[in-house]
């Protein structure tokens, strides 16, 4: 059963996922970033890429051939995706076949339709029996 994260009480939901993109994780570990448009991820990979003038976050997209090689994956479809440890949803809905990652990862913004759907899909989490956690970033009550 996959272990689900939401990550509340960001300013910005990119900028939250990149910087926990960036944290360090064991050198086996894998991450798929879902994104449902092409510009987010676009927006995404030019985040990762100048996250820090001192840091690289590696990462590509499922369609580069160095997939195999690196741990952070972009892609607008999970059926483009390798079996990865983590999935990153920055889509507005629940994936498919989210429960095939061990562990999912949602971030959700102050933004008030971006609450509105975090808690849609965090009540469609619940109902299929997963093991939610809730974490508040920005201190305070839960969204």
């Amino acid at each position: 059963m996959s272990t689900i994260r939401f990550y509340f009480g960001v300013a910005q939901r990119l900028a939250a996922a990149a910087e926990w993109l960036s944290q360090p994780r064991p050198q086996t570990s894998r991450v798929v970033v879902l994104c449902e448009q092409e510009d987010i991820v676009d927006r995404l990979d030019q985040l990762l890429w100048t996250k820090s003038a001192l840091s690289f976050v590696p990462h590509c997209r499922t369609s580069s051939p160095l997939v195999a090689e690196t741990p952070i994956w972009l892609t607008q479809t999970l059926d483009s995706a390798a079996q990865a440890d983590t999935l990153f949803n920055l889509t507005e809905a629940v994936p498919e076949n989210f429960s095939d990652y061990p562990e999912v990862i949602e971030v959700v913004s102050l933004d008030d339709s971006d609450r509105a759907r975090a808690r849609e899909r965090f009540r469609s989490y619940r109902a299929s029996g997963h093991t939610i956690e809730s974490i508040n970033l920005a201190g305070g009550k839960p969204a």
